[in-house]
């Protein structure tokens, strides 16, 4: 999440990060824009979180060029600008979430006033859905809700940049029902998205497969998209069969987000 305009928000040159005689990250040279949103995939182990450790500023045997926000990665003008969130929740279990966000805040900037760090806390409280549970101790929390705590500390001072190790994990979004990791969520949806392509019309007449894969096809959300792109193209204004077509497309992306929500609230209770 970045906000102000500039120069990219992540300029490495030759990076590289050697880590117990194993080298973990190789030389790398990358920049990534500001004012969008950027995913590391890959197998555990392949060096995502050295890399998101090393832009936080708090990873050892860096070598080679990290620019941040237009600074060396770490250096102190950052501490207000980069949020960082780790794969683990950064909690103190003992403390309540506006404890541990207090505690934070008067780290995080020790000038700013009591009445305006105990605004600056609703909010990031508010904006991370723990407003019910803001005095509870975080020890009595669900692994979901400390995950929320932990980037509700990270959001505190507005940073222009958000660093996620494992954004998904605990949180409850729809995907990491399925997968416990990003590189698993992209592995699960070809599962989803391929059948769909191949049976949806795009590179064979549906009318032409076995009556099995007809049958399948007919029900797909995809075939419904490629039938109201052809109502498009073959007349020049609105018809039934369109509004048909949109109308399951439309239901289907609703079923998504439903079944999303539905995952929250079961994953945060």
């Amino acid at each position: 999440m970045m906000n102000k305009p500039g120069g990219p928000a992540i300029r490495a040159r030759g990076l590289s990060v050697v880590r117990g005689g194993r080298t973990v990250l190789d030389t790398l040279d990358f920049d990534i824009p500001r004012g969008g949103v950027t995913g590391l995939l890959g197998p555990s182990g392949c060096g995502k979180s050295t890399l998101m450790r090393a832009v936080a500023g708090t990873q050892a045997k860096v070598t080679g060029t990290l620019d941040v926000l237009g600074h060396p990665a770490g250096a102190a003008p950052l501490r207000s600008r980069v949020g960082y969130v780790t794969q683990a929740p950064s909690v103190y279990a003992d403390l309540t979430a506006r404890q541990n966000l207090d505690y934070y805040a008067a780290v995080l900037d020790p000038r700013q006033g009591r009445t305006e760090r105990r605004a600056e806390v609703d909010r990031a409280l508010a904006e991370v859905d723990l407003g019910d549970h803001a005095d509870a101790l975080a020890g009595t929390l669900s692994g979901g809700q400390r995950s929320r705590v932990s980037l509700a500390v990270a959001l505190l001072g507005r940073p222009e940049l958000l660093v996620l190790d494992e954004p998904t994990v605990g949180l409850g979004l729809f995907v990491s029902a399925f997968a416990a990791s990003e590189f698993q969520a992209v592995q699960f949806m070809p599962a989803v998205i391929f059948p769909q392509l191949l049976l949806c019309g795009l590179f064979a007449p549906r009318d032409t497969m076995q009556p099995v894969l007809e049958a399948v096809s007919d029900v797909l959300p995809m075939s419904y998209a490629v039938d109201g792109m052809n109502e498009v193209l073959r007349h020049s204004s609105v018809t039934g069969d369109f509004v048909r077509d949109a109308a399951v497309v439309a239901g289907s992306a609703l079923l998504v987000l439903a079944l999303g929500a539905a995952t929250l609230r079961r994953r945060t209770v």
